[in-house]
C-alpha cells in the first residue's frame, strides 16, 4: 500500500506530536510513524511552567487540565543558567506532574482530529531519496507500506521542521 504525504514525522512523543500539530495547522499533509503502540508504558513526568502557553498555541491547553495531574508544583528549571532553579508557581505559574502515557494518547488524539495520518505501531526499515523525494519503506503488524514524502524529520529534532 502507497501514500504520500508532504511530511513524514519520525516518533510520536511530545516533540512529534508538536511538530505534526504545528505543521497540520499550517496547511501540510502530514504522517507520523511510531513503533510503540499507546498507550505506551512511560513514568510520570513534570513538566515546566513554559509548556502551558506552547499547549495553548496548539489548542491543547485543556489537555494539561486533568483531575489526575498534579498542578501548581515549583519546578526545577535548567536552560540558561548554570545551576537549575526553582521555580514557584506565583513566579511564572506552576509546574505539572503528568501521566505521560495518558498525555501521550491525548496529543496523538488530538493530531488525529486536526488531519494526521498515523502509522502505529509501525518502523522504519529502509529509507531513500531520490527525484526531491524520501521513500520510507514501514513494516508493521498490517503488513508493508511505501510513503513517499517530500520532507522527514525524527521527532527529536522535530522543532527544525517548524521554523
Amino acid at each position: 500500500m502507497e501514500q504520500s504525504f508532504e511530511i513524514v514525522v519520525i516518533g510520536a512523543g511530545p516533540a512529534g506530536l508538536t511538530a505534526a500539530i504545528r505543521l497540520l495547522e499550517m496547511g501540510h499533509s502530514v504522517a507520523l510513524v511510531e513503533q510503540e503502540a499507546f498507550p505506551r508504558p512511560q513514568i510520570g513526568e513534570s513538566l515546566s511552567p513554559g509548556v502551558r502557553p506552547i499547549f495553548a498555541y496548539l489548542g491543547a491547553g485543556a489537555l494539561l487540565e486533568d483531575p489526575c495531574y498534579l498542578p501548581d508544583i515549583p519546578a526545577r528549571v535548567a536552560w540558561s543558567e548554570r545551576e537549575p532553579l526553582l521555580v514557584e508557581p506565583a513566579q511564572r505559574g506552576g509546574g505539572l506532574m503528568v501521566d505521560r502515557a495518558h498525555l501521550d494518547a491525548q496529543l496523538l488524539a488530538l493530531a488525529v482530529r486536526k488531519g494526521l495520518h498515523v502509522f502505529q505501531p509501525a518502523r522504519m526499515v529502509a529509507s531513500t531519496f531520490q527525484n526531491d523525494r524520501y521513500q520510507l519503506k514501514l513494516q508493521s503488524a498490517a503488513g508493508d507500506f511505501r510513503i513517499p514524502g517530500q520532507l522527514v524529520g525524527h521527532s527529536t529534532t522535530a522543532s527544525n521542521l517548524i521554523r
